[in-house]
C-alpha cells in the first residue's frame, strides 16, 4: 500500500529511515517549506524545523533512495517559496504548489500570476514532477498547465 509522509519536524523522522527503507518505491516522505528564513518560518509554524533542516532532512532521504516531496503552501511571501523550489533541486522528486487564502488579505496582495509562471518556468526548466493546487490555478488563470501539473482534487470538474 502506497504511504505518503509530510512533515514539519525536520531531522526527527529520520529515525525512521530504516522503517522508510523497507517500503522501497511505495513510500514519499516530504516536508512543509514556506519561507527561506528560520526568522519567519519560527515566527509562522514555532515549534517547527527550520527550513534548512527540512532541506537538509530531504537530502539525506534521497541520497537514501527515499522518494522525497515538498508542500509549498502557503505560499506566503513568493520570493522566499521560489528560492526554497531552487535549493531544493538536488533533492526533491515532486513539487506541490498552493496558495495562501483568505489570511488578513495578505493574499490579495500577491501576483499570483508572476509567481506562478516562475514557478512553472523553474521546475519545468529542471524536468521536475509538480502538481499545482486548485485555489492556485484559479488565481492565475492564464499560466498554462499539462494535465500532470493539475492536482486531482474534489474541485476538478473536467
Amino acid at each position: 500500500m502506497p504511504v505518503a509522509i509530510l512533515t514539519k519536524g525536520g531531522k526527527r523522522c529520520l529515525k525512521d529511515l530504516d522503517l522508510f527503507k523497507k517500503f522501497g518505491k511505495h513510500i514519499q516522505v516530504g516536508a512543509t517549506l514556506t519561507f527561506d528564513n528560520p526568522e519567519d518560518s519560527s515566527s509562522w509554524e514555532p515549534g517547527a524545523a527550520s527550513p534548512e533542516e527540512r532541506l537538509e532532512t530531504l537530502r539525506i532521504l534521497h541520497d537514501n533512495g527515499i522518494r522525497t516531496f515538498a508542500s509549498f503552501e502557503p505560499v506566503i511571501i513568493p520570493e522566499q517559496s521560489l528560492h526554497l523550489m531552487e535549493q531544493g533541486l538536488d533533492c526533491i522528486d515532486v513539487y506541490k504548489v498552493g496558495k495562501l487564502n483568505n489570511y488578513m488579505g495578505l493574499d490579495k496582495k500577491i501576483d499570483w500570476t508572476d509567481f506562478l509562471e516562475k514557478t512553472v518556468a523553474l521546475l519545468r526548466a529542471n524536468k521536475k514532477a509538480f502538481y499545482v493546487k486548485y485555489d492556485l490555478r484559479q488565481a492565475a488563470p492564464s499560466v498554462k498547465l499539462y494535465g500532470n501539473e493539475i492536482l486531482a482534487d474534489e474541485h476538478n470538474t473536467f
